[in-house]
């Protein structure tokens, strides 16, 4: 069993296997792998991989493909099922993608059906065929054009367009609807922590006692 690219195919060895660095990895449906894999440039998986994928530079999870194990790359473009963590810079969910995680990331575009959690430091999207049921969803930014249910939080602006769905508990420092969008659920402004006050420990009172 191997990875196969335009150039070498790399033998596995062991739990982890590695791509060559600037080739495009490719792991077809007949191919099923058990153990970490780890490397660089893209990958692509049809197959199933189960274990961690680590260190490159683009994941592509095509629609018959799947992982069971967490990711942590740059970005993730995902048509198939991942089971598992996700950390990246960017995630895209096509409309056949289906995952089930706790996903970190700087920017999120769901267009597939989403069962997780997500962070993402700058802004998610969620696209007309995009369903997502979070108990948390955190960011600046968060629109909605498909359907979220769940806790929502954005920091900045939630906006919700005509073909938009939200339900649950909605915290957002703005909030933005188009005519036709739907909103259920508790509604409160978000308000950013302040910085608690540090109190200075109190002295003791210390009890001088005599010995004779």
């Amino acid at each position: 069993m191997g990875f196969f690219d335009s150039k070498s195919s790399a033998e596995v060895t062991s739990n982890t296997q590695s791509a060559k660095s600037g080739t495009m990895a490719f792991i077809s449906k007949c191919m099923r792998v058990e153990g970490g894999v780890t490397g660089c440039g893209t990958l692509h998986v049809d197959g199933h991989i189960k274990g961690n994928v680590e260190n490159f530079d683009t994941l592509i999870i095509g629609e018959s493909g799947s992982v069971i194990g967490n990711i942590k790359v740059t970005q993730t473009i995902i048509s198939g099922k991942v089971e598992g963590n996700i950390e990246c810079n960017y995630l895209e969910v096509l409309q056949s993608g289906n995952l089930t995680s706790h996903i970190t990331t700087d920017s999120a575009k769901i267009d597939g059906r989403l069962k997780a959690d997500i962070l993402a430091e700058k802004n998610i999207v969620i696209e007309k065929n995009g369903t997502v049921d979070a108990k948390m969803l955190q960011s600046p930014r968060i629109s909605v054009l498909g359907s979220l249910k769940g806790k929502i939080v954005a920091s900045e602006l939630l906006s919700v367009s005509n073909s938009g769905k939200v339900d649950g508990e909605i915290i957002a420092r703005n909030i933005k609807v188009e005519e036709g969008g739907r909103m259920l659920g508790s509604m409160s402004t978000y308000e950013s922590e302040k910085p608690k006050k540090v109190e200075e420990p109190k002295q003791a009172n210390a009890e001088l006692k005599v010995v004779k």
